[in-house]
């Protein structure tokens, strides 16, 4: 496997096949070209596993990649471009490139330790609406006018 620089990059799937991890786990591995950056050109494999705590994520990133349906066996073709996350450790001794996330293309993947639940946001949202709505209702006497920029 190429060494390949940490960062993200635009890639899309080329292949992919159904395995097991070495604890054998069900996965399936995916087949990326890079398209940006130094690398472009490079193909990198990403792992994504059927484990309880991760397959979740892993459905999650087959969709971003266009699998539109329920039925795995039956996923298509993988053609949609997505930004993947790439990083370098070492692993027995040898450093190598990993894909670490498989994101949609153009977001970031943000981890925060804890999340809003929606109605939770929708709660916020309706009690800070009036308030927004009565600040922007305030007079504008510190505001520059239009016409005299201070600078």
């Amino acid at each position: 496997m190429p060494y390949i620089a940490a960062g993200t990059y635009k890639a899309k799937p080329e292949s992919y096949q159904w395995c097991y991890s070495s604890k054998g786990t069900k996965a399936i591995c995916v087949r990326f070209e890079i398209l940006d950056g130094d690398d472009a050109g490079t193909y990198i494999n990403w792992y994504g596993y059927f484990s309880e705590k991760t397959w979740e994520r892993t459905v999650e990133s087959l969709k971003y990649m266009g699998f539109r349906g329920t039925d795995l066996t039956e996923l298509g073709e993988l053609q949609e471009m997505v930004s993947l996350e790439v990083i370098n450790e070492e692993y027995n001794g040898k450093n190598h490139s990993k894909v670490k996330w498989v994101n949609n293309l153009g977001a970031k993947n943000i981890v925060v330790n804890s999340p809003m639940p929606d109605r939770d946001l929708r709660e916020f949202a309706a009690a800070m609406q009036s308030r927004i709505d009565a600040m922007q209702r305030k007079p504008t006497e510190l505001k520059t006018p239009q016409d005299k920029i201070p600078f």
